[in-house]
C-alpha cells in the first residue's frame, strides 16, 4: 500500500521576502567595498606625504567601480604646536600676590543645627537649668569599663581634693556618653540589616551610604566616638597624676603601668611596683594651702631674750601681721633692733639704768 505523503508544515517563504533579502546583502555590500576603498586611499596618501600637506584633487578623487560619483577626500588638520609659556614677549613678567585669608579656627554651625542646639540646651528660656538627665542616665549607665575606674587598694588616698570629685564625675559621665554611642550604632545597624533581608536590590546602596569610606554618616560617628574615647583618656592621666610620688624615677615607672578594666592601674603590675619600692603605698602629705603654712608659722614665731632689756612681746595674730611679705619683713626689723640694743646695755656700767624703749 502506497502512502501519499501529506501535506508540509513548513510554510514556504514568499518570494517578495527573498528578493527584499537580497537587495539588502547587496547594498551592504557595496557599501563595505567603498569604505575600504576610501580607506586604502587614506592609508597610502599618509605614507606618502607628511601629515601637514593637504592632499590634491587628483588623489582625493576616487570613485566607484562604475565611475559614477566621486568626492575629495577631506584635508589633515596641521601639526600642532604647543602655546608660548611666556605669553607676549614684549610684555614684563609680573608675579601678582596670591594671598589666602584665614578662616574662623572654629567654624559656625549651620542654621538648623544651630536652632536644634538652643532648643535643647533651653538657651534663653528660663528653663535652661532645669533640662533633666536622671532618666537617661539609668537607661543609659551600666557597669565594666564604662563605669568610673576606682583607685586601687595599695596606693593611698590623696584626702579631700575637690578636684579628685570633678575627675571622677567627669570620667563617670564620659563613660556614658561612649557606651550610649555605641548602643545607637548597633541598633542602627540592626535596623539597616533587618531592611536589607527584607529588600535585598538595597543592600548595595545601603552599604555604600552608611559604610563605606566616603559615607558622611560614618565620618560624624567615628568622631564623636573618637572624641569621647580621647577625653575619657585625658581624665584618666589627670586621675592618676594625684598619684604619683616626688620621685620622678618611681613617677616615671608608675606612668608606665597601664589601666585595668576596673581599676586606674593593672593591679599585678602595681602589686610588684609596690613590693620593689615599698614608699609608693605610704600616705603621703599633700601640700596644703599658703594660709595653712603661714599659720604655722605664726605659732611658732618667738622673740629671743636678751639680758637686761624688757622685751616686747609676740606679735599678736589678731591682725595676722605675717600674713603679707611687708608684716614679716617689720617683725624681723625690729626683732634685729631689740637684740642690739641688749647687747649695748648689757655691757653698760650703769646697769641700773633703765634704757629707752623704742618702738
Amino acid at each position: 500500500m502506497d502512502i501519499q505523503p501529506g501535506p508540509s508544515t513548513k510554510r514556504a517563504a514568499s518570494p517578495s521576502m527573498d528578493d527584499q533579502s537580497a537587495k539588502r546583502f547587496k547594498s551592504l555590500e557595496d557599501r563595505q567595498g567603498k569604505m575600504e576603498t576610501l580607506l586604502e586611499q587614506i592609508l597610502q596618501n599618509m605614507t606618502q606625504r607628511g601629515p601637514s600637506v593637504a592632499f590634491d584633487e587628483e588623489n582625493s578623487e576616487f570613485g566607484d567601480s562604475d565611475g559614477e560619483s566621486q568626492s575629495s577626500l577631506p584635508c589633515s588638520p596641521p601639526r600642532w604646536q604647543p602655546p608660548d609659556l611666556m605669553g607676549d614677549s614684549t610684555q614684563a613678567i609680573s608675579f601678582p600676590p596670591a594671598v589666602q585669608v584665614q578662616g574662623p579656627s572654629i567654624p559656625d554651625p549651620e542654621s538648623d543645627i544651630n536652632e536644634q542646639g538652643i532648643s535643647c540646651q533651653r538657651i534663653g528660656s528660663s528653663g535652661w537649668n532645669q533640662v533633666r538627665y536622671k532618666e537617661v542616665q539609668k537607661a543609659l549607665q551600666v557597669g565594666g569599663v564604662f563605669s568610673q575606674l576606682q583607685v586601687n587598694p595599695e596606693l593611698p588616698h590623696p584626702g579631700s581634693k575637690p578636684s579628685s570629685d570633678i575627675l571622677e564625675k567627669f570620667d563617670q559621665s564620659l563613660g556614658i556618653i561612649s557606651h550610649g554611642l555605641l548602643q545607637q550604632r548597633k541598633a542602627f545597624a540592626d535596623i539597616i540589616s533587618t531592611i536589607i533581608k527584607k529588600y535585598p536590590a538595597i543592600a548595595d546602596d545601603a552599604r555604600l551610604a552608611f559604610t563605606s569610606a566616603d559615607s558622611k554618616f560614618k565620618r560624624i560617628s567615628d568622631d564623636l566616638l573618637q572624641y569621647s574615647c580621647r577625653k575619657r583618656a585625658e581624665v584618666f592621666e589627670a586621675r592618676r597624676k594625684l598619684y604619683e610620688p616626688d620621685n620622678p624615677r618611681v613617677a616615671q615607672k608608675l606612668r608606665e603601668i597601664p589601666t585595668s578594666q576596673k581599676y586606674l592601674y593593672d593591679e599585678g603590675l602595681l602589686n610588684g611596683l609596690v613590693q620593689r619600692y615599698p614608699s609608693l603605698g605610704r600616705r603621703r602629705s599633700f601640700r596644703g594651702s599658703r594660709s595653712d603654712h603661714m599659720q604655722n608659722y605664726r605659732s611658732s614665731y618667738r622673740v629671743p631674750e636678751t639680758s637686761g632689756v624688757s622685751m616686747p612681746s609676740a606679735p599678736s595674730t589678731s591682725r595676722n601681721p605675717m600674713a603679707t611679705r611687708r608684716g614679716r619683713g617689720q617683725a624681723f626689723r625690729k626683732n634685729r633692733q631689740f637684740q642690739g640694743e641688749g647687747n649695748k646695755k648689757s655691757f653698760d656700767p650703769k646697769r641700773n639704768q633703765k634704757p629707752e624703749r623704742r618702738f
